[in-house]
């Protein structure tokens, strides 16, 4: 968006990525943990072109090793769901106020985030729809703050 007379949007959000795990993961109670101390985890992981799957293949690599990918899903949720059952760990955007019954949230040293934000054509005409969402997005935002 910066640079393009033909778009305007929001100021990008900074969006935690904390380690999801499950709650009978043995680490669950640390208050952090290091990146490359998930050498040999297995990972529940979104598929492929999704902004957090990018960040943590880009992570594991910069840790130095490949991935052990258990289980893809589509929906932060779904991964949430797996990672529940036990079935590996992930790193996906925090959940709310609080995770979902059987996760665990660890935040990672150092601090993975990533930015949010809306872009739209300058001269683009809005639905009502649209209009409602953009305004739900700024209310979320400002009540993050």
């Amino acid at each position: 968006m910066p640079g393009d007379p033909a778009l305007t949007g929001t100021e990008p959000a900074e969006q935690d990525l904390p380690l999801s795990v499950p709650a009978a993961y043995r680490p669950a109670t640390r208050r952090r943990i290091r990146f490359v101390e998930l050498t040999d985890e297995e990972f529940v992981t979104l598929e492929h072109g999704y902004g957090p799957r990018q960040i943590a293949d880009a992570r594991c690599v910069a840790a130095g090793f490949e991935p052990k990918i258990a289980f893809e899903g589509q929906e932060s949720d779904t991964v949430g769901g797996l990672v529940a059952a036990g079935l590996g760990v992930a790193l996906l955007p925090r959940f709310g106020p609080s995770p979902p019954s059987g996760v665990v949230e660890i935040p990672l040293s150092p601090k993975i985030t990533r930015d949010i934000g809306l872009a739209w054509p300058v001269d683009e005409r809005f639905t009502p729809t649209v209009r409602a969402f953009r305004a739900f997005r700024d209310y979320v935002l400002a009540d993050s703050e």
